[in-house]
């Protein structure tokens, strides 16, 4: 089983709001804070979505953003999902700034996974 959400109303102001999120992997859950500062609880919801309709497509490997405060920003959070065989691992992912070698790609955050 594979669920992300949001939970419950966004909280804090200005560069403070933020929402709750879950994902769920099995038996496995992690609760985790969403900016909501420069991305909206829809883009997240939109990107999860389109991110999940690539992977079940047939894509190599996508990544669920779960921390975006802006394409500039030191750094990213999300949940790379890859195909390896007949399976499809996830794991937590930090992307900083300095190690991408380049803008940070909203469209394909998956381009800067690496190896």
């Amino acid at each position: 089983m594979f669920d992300l959400e949001l939970l419950g109303r966004p909280e804090g102001e200005g560069e403070r709001l933020f929402s709750w999120g879950r994902i769920r992997l099995g038996e496995f859950q992690d609760e985790f804070q969403v900016p909501l500062y420069d991305w909206a609880p829809g883009d997240y919801v939109a990107q999860w979505l389109d991110a999940a309709e690539r992977l079940v497509a047939g894509a190599p490997a996508v990544v669920f953003l779960t921390h975006m405060v802006h394409p500039t920003a030191a750094y990213h959070m999300g949940w790379p999902a890859w195909r390896e065989g007949d399976r499809v691992l996830v794991q937590e992912r930090l992307f900083l700034a300095e190690q991408l070698g380049g803008p940070f790609d909203l469209e394909r955050p998956e381009l800067h996974l690496g190896p």
